[in-house]
């Protein structure tokens, strides 16, 4: 039995493994958001070369990982204008004569919340693993 996280990040790989025959056999599930097939066409060539059955779990959370820290790469430009934005970085306000208006504030606040909740997620992709 095998529970897929709600994180459509993560990769379920579910394998048995037969010492006797040396064969291994499974599955792996993966969300909408991690493509998977690029990195199975290199399987069957690692899998021949050296054939243990922690290979393929080994290699789904390579792949995790690669798309998590994709995705930070991809917010932190975001993260950085808002910080450019209001000056605010580091936590120290970098020049006291800011002035920002109420809906300036607003829409800074609504950005910031998008970057935070991506972050959020991605870490929790990256726990899941």
């Amino acid at each position: 039995m095998c529970k897929r996280a709600e994180n459509n990040a993560t990769i379920s790989t579910v394998i048995s493994y037969n010492p006797n025959t040396n064969v291994t056999v499974g599955y792996i599930l993966s969300g909408d958001w991690v493509s998977i097939e690029r990195a199975l066409l290199g399987v069957p060539l690692q899998f021949k070369s050296y054939p243990h059955p922690l290979l393929l779990p080994i290699l789904m959370n390579e792949i995790v990982v690669e798309n998590v820290m994709l995705e930070v790469k991809d917010q932190e430009p975001q993260l950085f204008n808002i910080e450019k934005k209001t000056r605010f970085t580091n936590y120290k306000l970098h020049d006291s004569s800011l002035s920002l208006s109420h809906d300036d504030v607003g829409q800074l606040m609504q950005e910031l919340g998008k970057v935070t909740g991506c972050f959020a997620w991605t870490w929790h992709a990256l726990d899941a693993s």
